[in-house]
């Protein structure tokens, strides 16, 4: 059997009815859900939905699976401000769903707290989330990062489907809240 992955859909997924998959978080207001298939290459086949399936075996199993594929970090910085971006595989996207992949993130960029988004396939984009910043550089990092998540969720010439806009809030790898991103200035 080929090894299940778990891939990241938009809250309002068509297709959710049909295929094995779950929300991230039923407490979170803007979570993503989770779908659960095999990768064939080309396109990505999903497991269809079947209330006799053991998600939470699924879910743990696809974890386990995505956490096979190493991708690195790459940092760069605008205005200051410094973002990473794991990015162009396969799995990019979901990579915000592995622990290890996030605490290589908070290590990258000094801080446990972090705020991430995988606005389409193949791309993750991180920041740091540090509360106590003065108020003018927190304020130009969040304007920043929702304006990289909203265009790339929005351009259509990255040729991978959109996801979300969603950000999730990182704490030492772990999510610990999803918000809403992608808002208008």
């Amino acid at each position: 059997m080929k090894p299940v992955y778990p891939l990241l859909q938009a809250y309002e997924w068509e297709h959710a009815d049909k295929v094995a998959c779950i929300l991230l978080d039923e407490e979170f207001e803007y979570s993503p859900l989770i779908a659960f298939g095999f990768d064939a290459d080309t396109r990505f086949e999903y497991l269809p939905e079947d209330e006799k399936l053991d998600y939470d075996e699924i879910f743990d199993t696809s974890l386990d699976n995505l956490a096979k594929h190493q991708y690195e970090w790459e940092t760069f910085e605008h205005d200051g401000i410094q973002f990473a971006a794991s990015s162009g595989n396969t799995f990019s996207s979901e990579k915000v769903l592995d622990e290890a992949h996030m605490q290589k993130a908070c290590e990258l960029l000094g801080s446990e707290l972090l705020m991430v988004a995988a606005p389409r396939r193949t791309c993750l984009f991180a920041t740091k989330h540090d509360p106590n910043e003065p108020d003018d550089v927190r304020d130009l990092r969040y304007e920043m990062f929702n304006k990289m998540i909203k265009s790339t969720f929005e351009d259509d010439s990255y040729g991978h489907a959109p996801i979300s806009q969603a950000i999730y809030l990182i704490d030492g790898g772990e999510i610990y809240e999803v918000v809403e991103g992608g808002w208008d200035d």
